[in-house]
């Protein structure tokens, strides 16, 4: 069975980084 929480919870933790980098506009629209 897949994790989806943990998988969710690494995905947005990326996201993150991306954010405070300065791109995250591509990603979230």
């Amino acid at each position: 069975k897949i994790r989806w929480d943990e998988i969710f919870n690494q995905l947005y933790g990326l996201v993150e980084d991306v954010v405070e980098k300065g791109d995250g506009e591509l990603i979230l629209g």
